[in-house]
């Protein structure tokens, strides 16, 4: 057994489960001559049913055909297939290794995503070219084409689409190991990838929730302006209907003096009248008086000088009575005209009051009107700033939704195509492809 064949020299004993393997699943064909099967199934099959439950892995081995002549170089291999975990089937190749010498290459089949094909290449085919020449190791992946629809999904047994390796045995292992770095790599990747969209999305969700909530706020400071400005304008009808009630009461003030003023007059005018009956009574009286003491003179002229004398004195009393009426009249004359002077004074008094109060009530109610006006104006400001913004937060709320939908959009998407990659995964080859090759190794050999 030469040195690269033994269990000690298959290199770093691969790990119980690799997630990026589909299945967890390797095929491993091991060439071994003819005569060495018997060797590896034992007696009764006790070898390879050993084997089988130390490896946890399904060994088939097919018997070759002798050829008497020697003609046929394909006689003189047979295939022993291992199908199991890529640990199992190290162990086993192991197993078979101790107990054959003749083994130089093996040869390894598994699966991975069809969206990791591309990364295993490498640019330009990079990765793939290195990775051979490192581990010496021939590597055959299927280009990540798109699957067409007539080509059957993944499990269906198509060989062309699995990642086949050829090599020395620790070389192979070691390949293997390699190849599932690589895509570990880009699975952590596309996971970080994802989780970068996926906090995106929560940002941009974030944002929109803080973008509502300040457009709630706005509306509600324009609500709130808005009562204010309802307020102000009902203090300034409130304004209005006092300075009516002003103006009302004024004029009711300015009747109640009008009325004052006017039964006053009456009142001097019906003195005046009294005292004018009076005065025209007393004259009448005087005037009969004074017929008859004429009557009574004309019938006394003869009488004596002292009847004279006091007729002269009663004439004399009764022109004392006429001049004390004269002066009566005179006194309510300027009672009068001193009342009419005070009664013009109150009007005017009363009608200057009732101008300032209007006046006052008028200026008022122009103050009230432009401070409502002003209100009105502030409140419309701030109602168009509220609105702006409100407006802008509705945009940077659709914005960071388009944003959110685009990322949803965008990992929905990156997810299709992960599937549809998944989909199109790597197949394995067609027994009859892999008759051929088995059939060509051998030629190769035996030249």
């Amino acid at each position: 057994m030469s040195e690269e064949a033994k269990p000690s020299a298959l290199g770093e004993p691969l790990a119980p489960r690799y997630p990026e393997c589909r299945e967890n699943r390797m095929t491993l064909r091991v060439w071994v001559p003819v005569e060495n099967v018997g060797v590896i199934i034992g007696k009764g099959g006790a070898t390879i049913n050993t084997i089988r439950a130390a490896t946890n892995t399904n060994i088939q081995c097919q018997q070759g055909a002798k050829n008497e002549g020697g003609s046929d170089p394909a006689s003189l291999w047979s295939p022993v297939t291992v199908v199991g975990p890529p640990g199992g089937c190290q162990v086993a190749c192991g197993m078979i290794l101790e107990r054959v010498d003749e083994i130089d290459e093996i040869v390894a089949e598994f699966m991975i995503e069809r969206t990791k094909h591309s990364t295993v290449i490498g640019p330009k085919g990079g990765t793939i070219r290195k990775l051979s020449a490192d581990t010496g190791v021939r590597i055959h992946v299927p280009k990540a084409v798109a699957r067409d629809r007539s080509e059957p999904k993944l499990g269906d047994g198509k060989l062309d689409r699995l990642i086949t390796l050829e090599g020395g045995p620790p070389s192979v292992f070691k390949c293997f190991q390699a190849v599932m770095e690589i895509c570990q790599t880009k699975t952590a990747q596309l996971k970080a990838e994802e989780a970068n969209w996926r906090q995106a999305a929560k940002e941009a969700k974030a944002k929109a929730e803080e973008a509502a909530r300040l457009a709630r706020i706005a509306a509600e400071a324009a609500e709130k302006k808005a009562a204010e400005a309802a307020a102000a304008r009902a203090e300034v009808v409130k304004a209005d209907a006092a300075a009516v009630g002003a103006d009302k009461n004024a004029h009711d003030e300015t009747a109640r003096a009008a009325s004052e003023r006017d039964a006053r007059q009456s009142a001097i005018a019906a003195a005046l009248a009294a005292e004018a009956k009076r005065v025209a009574d007393a004259r009448a009286a005087t005037d009969e008086a004074e017929a008859k003491a004429i009557a009574e003179v004309d019938g006394a002229l003869a009488k004596t000088s002292s009847e004279l004398g006091d007729f002269i004195a009663k004439s004399e009393a009764s022109s004392a009575a006429v001049a004390e009426v004269v002066a009566r009249k005179a006194e309510l004359a300027k009672r009068l005209a001193a009342e009419t002077s005070e009664a013009e004074n109150e009007r005017r008094r009363l009608q200057a009051e009732k101008d300032r109060k209007a006046a006052a009530a008028s200026k008022a109610n122009r103050e009230a009107l432009v401070s409502a006006d002003r209100k009105v104006t502030e409140t419309n400001k701030s109602k168009t700033l509220a609105q702006k913004k409100a407006e802008a937060a509705e945009a940077r709320a659709a914005k960071a939704k388009k944003a959110e939908d685009a990322a949803a959009k965008e990992v929905e998407k990156w997810n299709d195509q992960a599937l549809r990659h998944a989909e199109r995964g790597a197949f394995s080859r067609s027994a009859s492809q892999a008759t051929q090759n088995d059939t060509e190794r051998r030629e190769d050999r035996s030249v």
